[in-house]
């Protein structure tokens, strides 16, 4: 009976010190894997479509490789371009903004002067001043120009991936990834897609500013679990407000957005996802948190699909087979 608890304390001595080393080495190798696996992700959401391809369709492996790279590199250049073109829309506008702010800051003077109270807003304007500056533009776009340079890295990655020979239709460990992966991101990509055009038309029709930019954030925000539609749903609130101040738009906007949020989020993606990765929401929430502590903001785009692989390598070992029952919040005895 000890040589048993021995043998239990040294395996999870070992898992703890690899899972450290592990971790290390993602943060450190960050540059390249998030491209990597970004790709890897596109790559599996792809095959299906691919196979049905030159299976259904009878065109030739490397002709449907070659669609599916055209309508893998258009998707990326629109929505590149949509992202480029939104940031650049938003830093021309960074001065009007500052200008709406100053207007509201002496209308707010103004009408505590008239209740009999003496407010200094000198400190403010001055500081609104320094931090709406061309330095802070330019490190915002400098950032979100950051981001978008792996799209090329991306690229490469899918194109070698799509290369590597046709893969086979038996059941194995990969392809079992890669359904998860598959079904995962292309019905999420669908939902998000969905929510975006139909928050796009709320503020096209209302008329807001920054229309394009909100669309594509809430359809890329959608993809980050339980956080992700509640940022997409604050961002819009600054410009809303310096735009429609406390009017009725301002509420009618929020109220639509909202409500086609939890319609999607809550009632048809459950009922069409379902617990496709068979993990419990404190596993999703733990992973989120991980995943974007080791590789930020996009570590928190992969948590879901990176989490529920692990969980099936795990499945796929004895030792670690408990771990991953209780990934999927069951307990084994």
């Amino acid at each position: 009976m000890p040589r048993v608890s021995e043998s239990r304390v040294q395996t999870f001595a070992l898992m703890t010190v690899a899972a450290v080393c592990i971790t290390m080495a993602l943060i450190y190798t960050k540059s390249i894997l998030i491209p990597f696996v970004f790709s890897f992700f596109f790559y599996s959401a792809s095959l299906p479509g691919i196979r049905f391809f030159h299976e259904k369709g009878k065109v030739p492996w490397a002709v449907a490789i070659l669609f599916a790279f055209v309508v893998f590199l258009a998707v990326l250049t629109f929505f590149s371009y949509a992202i480029f073109y939104s940031v650049d829309e938003f830093a021309q506008g960074i001065p009007n903004y500052r200008n709406r702010l100053l207007e509201l800051l002496t209308e707010g003077q103004k009408f505590a002067e008239k209740l009999g109270y003496s407010l200094d807003v000198s400190v403010i304007r001055s500081e609104l001043s320094e931090w709406v500056s061309f330095s802070h533009i330019r490190q915002f776009t400098g950032s979100a120009f950051s981001v978008l340079g792996n799209v090329f890295l991306v690229s490469i990655f899918y194109l070698f991936l799509v290369l590597g020979g046709k893969p086979k239709k038996e059941k194995s460990f990969l392809s079992e990834i890669q359904f998860k992966i598959s079904n995962y991101v292309n019905q999420k990509f669908i939902l998000s897609l969905a929510t975006g055009l139909l928050s796009g038309i709320i503020f096209t029709v209302f008329g807001v500013e920054l229309a394009l930019m909100f669309a594509i954030l809430t359809v890329l925000f959608n993809f980050i679990p339980n956080v992700g539609s509640l940022i997409a749903m604050a961002l819009p609130i600054p410009v809303l407000f310096l735009q429609f101040g406390i009017g009725w738009e301002f509420f009618a906007v929020l109220i639509l957005c909202s409500l086609t949020q939890m319609l999607i989020g809550n009632v048809i993606e459950p009922k069409w996802m379902g617990d496709s990765m068979d993990l419990h929401p404190i596993t999703v929430l733990i992973g989120l948190m991980f995943w974007g502590l080791v590789w930020g903001i996009p570590g928190m785009f992969l948590a879901v699909p990176i989490t529920a692989i692990i969980k099936i390598i795990l499945a796929r070992l004895e030792p670690t087979r408990g771990i991953a029952e209780l990934l999927a919040g069951r307990i084994r005895d």
